[in-house]
């Protein structure tokens, strides 16, 4: 019943086309709220994630993106926004 919000920070380059970080889990009280307190935001490490710009014929313009969250691994095609 609580929000979390889940951010990836500090990564690098594993290769020209692989980027790792770590994820974290963010939770607290509303920041703009009138009770909002700094000392009860609680930032952990939550899981790992991956993103993977290799190309083959017919996927340009995608990547995956594979992320690890207490345990569970999951895997998304993801694809570039063009305005």
């Amino acid at each position: 019943g609580q929000p979390e919000w889940f951010t990836v920070q500090g990564g690098r380059w594993l290769s020209s086309t692989r980027w790792a970080g770590t994820i974290y889990r963010n939770t607290g009280p509303f920041f703009a709220g009138p009770g909002y307190d700094p000392r009860r935001v609680l930032v952990q490490s939550a899981g790992t994630a991956v993103l993977d710009f290799r190309q083959v014929p017919g996927t340009e313009g995608e990547a995956r993106f594979t992320y690890t969250v207490n345990g569970a691994t999951t895997t998304k095609t993801i694809t570039r926004f063009r305005f």
